[in-house]
């Protein structure tokens, strides 16, 4: 089976420890044949909102097929993990 879409892929603006730029993960893509992708950093809580703007300015970028599409993974946290 000949695997096409990915649409849980993680960049180095994501809060997860990822550490691929865009180019790379356009460049992998391509040479592993997926043609339809996503693009879904974390966004846990506004602390790394600024990462998430890295991550569409990155995008905005390097990005240019309406076939590869900008997204987010949100998570919810409780009060407690805010505070902590």
């Amino acid at each position: 089976m000949k695997i096409t879409t990915d649409w849980h892929i993680h960049s180095r603006n994501s809060c997860d420890q990822a550490c691929m730029t865009l180019a790379d993960l356009v460049k992998g893509a391509g040479e592993q044949g997926i043609v339809d992708y996503g693009l879904t950093d974390h966004i846990h809580t506004p602390y790394n909102l600024p990462d998430l703007y890295a991550a569409r300015a990155e995008f905005d970028e390097v990005v240019n097929s309406p076939r590869v599409h900008f997204g987010v993974e949100v998570s919810v946290v409780s009060q407690w993990e805010l505070d902590e």
